[in-house]
């Protein structure tokens, strides 16, 4: 009986632990959707440049005309980024997004330099900037995506 009564008792705490998760998370909810709402249009300069900075990753352009471009639009991306505050617990997510707008930014100064000097060392170091940006923002994505999620109700 004592044995049955140990394991209710685990079960009991063990549903007020997912409780309390959960009214942690509906609390904080309306944070995590103004935060989404106000970081996608970032997101999205990201998303069309994406294939600028795979170009650049895969060492096959873009063409010299649209590296400005690219470095304006990433340039006013970073600038609307530093504008959003973050709830605590994605500050993780905006510091990854930050990180992924730095480096492709650095990947755009860094191809143009090879494109001018047709240094192909700094071409390399261009790809490895522009791959780099890639993955930081598509894992901030998915960290996003995991942190706004509410907890399982078992």
């Amino acid at each position: 009986m004592s044995a049955l009564l140990a394991f209710l008792d685990l079960r009991i705490e063990e549903a007020r632990r997912i409780r309390l998760a959960m009214d942690h998370w509906a609390a904080r909810r309306a944070l995590f959707v103004a935060y989404r709402r106000d970081l996608m249009p970032v997101v999205n300069d990201f998303k069309r440049v994406r294939s600028w900075l795979t170009d650049i990753r895969q060492l096959a352009g873009p063409a010299p005309r649209l590296l400005d471009q690219l470095d304006r639009r990433l340039a006013t991306a970073t600038r609307l980024l530093s504008t959003i505050d973050p709830p605590a617990e994605l500050e993780a997510v905006q510091s990854s997004v930050s990180a992924a707008f730095h480096m492709a930014r650095r990947a755009s100064a860094i191809r143009r330099h090879a494109v001018s000097s047709r240094d192909m060392t700094l071409a390399w170091d261009a790809s490895s900037a522009a791959a780099g940006a890639l993955m930081l923002v598509d894992h901030a994505l998915a960290e996003l995506d995991r942190l706004t999620t509410p907890p399982p109700n078992r």
